[in-house]
């Protein structure tokens, strides 16, 4: 059985994790769900409401941006987190460090608006001050250490079998030049400015390992960064080999001290939770791509599904952000339905589709492993039978995400609401992270 892992912080701890920096970690390590640039403050402040239909790029970006901005606004990492249930959840703080954050509303983001400018979204959220450490990092610290607050109590509330471990890697700011055999100084900041950061991580590495039973790597050599790092080139966090190497070792050395002394439990862990993210409406159309606003209409925490007179099917559809889960999950899916008028649809028309994909940005059928049908028919037998108006079915996925999409093939008018995708068969809920 392998040990489950999972990360939150920038490359320094994500890339360890990666078979082209360590080619054997799969023997020892299953990695989970993992957050990448996101600050503790953003994490742990409240899921932004946003219209979906707003959310478009003025200029194209890259995938991994895309659900980076998206992450940030619904904060669901925490929710993914909980359900993944990892043995180890290991951050840095690199993200708070380098990025700062700026307050939209009553929540926060990390202030990466270089990319976030990016999506017409941006301009029409409510933008408030920025907090940086470099410009005043008492103002900073004081909400750090609150969000950090709430962070362990979420950890220790929801992930009572995850041990958190803090990786201490730092800025570099020189490189081992091999044409020339000497070691150069780059970076976007002086050494003296570098070394002044570097003291400001360790404060706040400092107020997390106050906390009992929160570990630490720490390292006592110097890593030069990597003009040829595979992945963004020379950087002041993307280190030469030796860095992964050591890394792993001392993970190996902490993991395998606790499987010896009996201090983690390796049984998988299944928690209730909802995987559908504003699954109830609650936050209008966020975490879901509306293509058609007219036929899927959002109010009073309710989805109405509604179109008449079409003489050729239309295909419209509402689609769930994607969730990530393991390949061959056994889940349940549920939901409360109200039919309004469905005499113009056909016993076989789908309410629901639910997709699964190899890749999070793709949603249609021609790219889905799997596509499972919840018809009309189908629904109306089992609320019948049972005399309500909860559906529920078990399903079991292929791939590694999945897409819940609301459908209708042509005519038919219906209200749906509480959707639930989960691992125990209980009663509805929301997603965890939209609880604290």
């Amino acid at each position: 059985m392998k040990i489950k892992v999972s990360t939150l912080g920038s490359c320094m701890t994500r890339d360890p994790f990666n078979s082209l920096f360590n080619p054997n970690y799969k023997d020892f390590y299953k990695l989970s769900v993992n957050q990448f640039h996101t600050s503790i403050i953003s994490l742990m402040s409240k899921p932004i409401e946003y219209d979906s239909t707003k959310f478009n790029y003025v200029e194209s970006v890259k995938e991994f941006a895309d659900w980076h901005f998206r992450t940030e606004l619904n904060k669901r990492f925490l929710n993914d987190l909980v359900l993944s249930q990892p043995d180890y959840l290991i951050i840095d703080f690199y993200a708070d460090i380098h990025f700062g954050v700026i307050k939209v509303g009553e929540s926060y983001l990390t202030n990466k608006e270089y990319s976030y400018k990016k999506n017409e979204l941006w301009n029409i959220l409510n933008h408030g001050a920025h907090y940086n450490v470099e410009l005043d990092f008492v103002a900073f610290f004081e909400i750090f250490k609150k969000a950090l607050d709430e962070f362990i109590a979420f950890v220790n509330k929801y992930l009572k079998k995850t041990i958190i471990i803090v990786n201490q890697a730092r800025y570099t700011y020189e490189y081992w030049d091999s044409v020339n055999k000497k070691v150069n100084i780059f970076g976007r900041k002086t050494p003296e400015e570098y070394l002044e950061l570097n003291k400001l991580w360790s404060e706040l590495d400092n107020y997390i390992l106050k906390n009992p039973n929160v570990r630490s790597i720490s390292y006592d050599k110097k890593y030069y960064a990597d003009p040829n790092y595979r992945f963004g080139g020379l950087d002041d966090v993307h280190y030469m080999h030796n860095y992964y190497d050591d890394f792993l070792k001392k993970i190996l050395a902490i993991t395998f001290n606790d499987l010896t002394n009996q201090n983690i439990d390796l049984e998988p862990t299944i928690v209730e939770g909802n995987l559908i993210q504003n699954s109830k409406f609650a936050f209008g159309n966020s975490s879901w791509k509306v293509f058609n606003p007219q036929i899927f209409s959002i109010q009073d925490e309710m989805l109405t599904v509604s179109a008449h007179g079409n003489i050729e099917n239309k295909w419209n559809q509402i689609v769930s952000e994607a969730i990530e889960v393991a390949e061959n999950d056994r889940l349940y899916f549920s939901f409360k339905f109200e039919a309004i008028d469905l005499s113009d649809m056909e016993d076989t028309d789908p309410i629901v589709i639910i997709r699964t994909f190899e890749k999070r940005n793709v949603f249609k059928a021609k790219d889905a492993i799997k596509e499972i049908k919840i018809t009309k028919s189908e629904v109306l037998e089992q609320l019948s039978e049972k005399s309500t108006n909860y559906f529920i079915r078990e399903v079991e996925l292929e791939g590694k995400y999945v897409k819940v999409i609301p459908y209708l093939k042509k005519n038919g008018s219906y209200n749906l609401t509480e959707l639930q995708l989960s691992y125990a068969d209980g009663g509805y809920q929301v997603a965890l992270n939209e609880l604290h």
